[in-house]
């Protein structure tokens, strides 16, 4: 028995690191935006810049053995256009608002977005 309560706690400890990770990450990088943006005021080539490092980082790790990615086709790239095409645009808009507002702004209507999405979720699919 010890060794599946090793494997729940491994899992629990996995999981707690990708949720800290991810959340150091997102907040960081609003903070960093916000600095970039001033200095380079062109919200669309700045989005295009981070998609593009995170693409090569991504090859790179897989090419080095660090993580495995499934193939690019062509077909599994049309699936996931319209979620890509929505998280570009989100992306996108948040750089942009930091061009106007500050982080404080920002986060507060960052943290709107679960509402409105549970709003749409309810509209559209009942």
């Amino acid at each position: 028995m010890a060794p599946a309560r090793l494997d729940g706690s491994k899992q629990y400890y996995a999981t707690s690191s990708l949720v800290v990770g991810y959340a150091l990450c997102s907040s960081l990088l609003a903070v960093i935006n916000n600095y970039t943006i001033t200095k380079f005021p062109f919200p669309g080539l700045l989005t295009e810049l981070q998609y593009l490092t995170s693409v090569l980082g991504v090859w790179v790790l897989g090419k080095l053995g660090f993580l495995y990615h499934d193939p690019f086709t062509l077909e599994t790239a049309k699936k996931f256009l319209p979620a890509a095409t929505v998280s570009h645009h989100t992306i996108f808009t948040n750089t942009n608002l930091l061009r106007h507002a500050n982080v404080d702004t920002f986060i507060v209507f960052r943290s709107c977005t679960p509402l409105l999405v549970a709003m749409a979720d309810t509209a559209f699919r009942k």
